[in-house]
């Protein structure tokens, strides 16, 4: 973690590529699909949902909950998922700090989708989304598996990919560990895509492959379930 890793430099980064946010999910459309079917597959038709790290508001769009917040600790972001969504008042979006989070209100599901790794303070973070949780709920996390750091580095540099910002990647049994002491309990631990362009045929198959035991942890993509311990 660098000097530059701080909440301000990072509401500062994701400010700047606000009006290219979308530009970017749409040209890896594929990996963004594939998180969007993640989020889906935890998300009950009629439930409530907390998105953090909300961007423009399409993850709330793609699970389509009864009730939605997003925040984000960009305001340029929440500005523009505002204006996508004027239209749905069952979604609210504010910009918010995760590290300094509070609220009354209690969800059934929390996404925290590739966010985990632009937080500088985890443990606080994770605290205050188990005072989010309804009883019986589910934080439900995804992150760039750190063995893929310097590929995704490449690809940044090679215009492929949008540009990271400040972040560290949290080691798995780290994550877990925090996750612990802020009392959440791993109940599901899964991996995803292990390539994650597609190009026809090509990709079925090699994600197909990594499904297999010995594969899968070189997915880049890993999301971990947690519940209230």
């Amino acid at each position: 973690m660098t000097d530059s890793h701080t909440q301000e430099a990072i509401a500062a980064h994701f400010d700047s590529e606000s009006r290219t946010y979308d530009y970017w999910k749409n040209k890896n459309w594929y990996y963004y699909e594939t998180l969007r079917s993640i989020a889906r597959s935890h998300v009950v038709r009629g439930s409530s949902v907390l998105d953090v790290g909300c961007g423009t508001g399409a993850m709330l769009e793609a699970v389509s909950p009864a009730r939605g917040l997003g925040i984000d600790i960009s305001p340029e972001m929440v500005a523009i998922a505002r204006q996508r969504n004027a239209n749905r008042p069952e979604y609210r979006f504010e910009t918010a700090d995760i590290t300094r989070f509070s609220t009354a209100e209690k969800f059934d599901t929390i996404l925290f989708f590739d966010v985990i790794e632009h937080v500088v303070d985890t443990r606080a973070a994770l605290s205050g989304l188990r005072d989010a949780l309804a009883e019986s709920g589910s934080i439900v996390l995804s992150m760039a598996n750190p063995l893929w750091e310097p590929i995704l580095m490449l690809g940044e540099k090679l215009g492929m990919k949008m540009p990271e910002g400040p972040h560290y990647r949290v080691p798995a049994k780290h994550l877990i560990a925090l996750a612990k002491e802020s009392g959440l309990a791993l109940k599901e631990r899964e991996w995803h895509l292990l390539f994650p362009k597609y190009v026809p045929l090509v990709s079925a198959l090699l994600n197909w492959l990594g499904r297999l035991p010995l594969l899968r942890r070189l997915c880049v993509i890993e999301v971990f379930v947690f519940e209230k311990a």
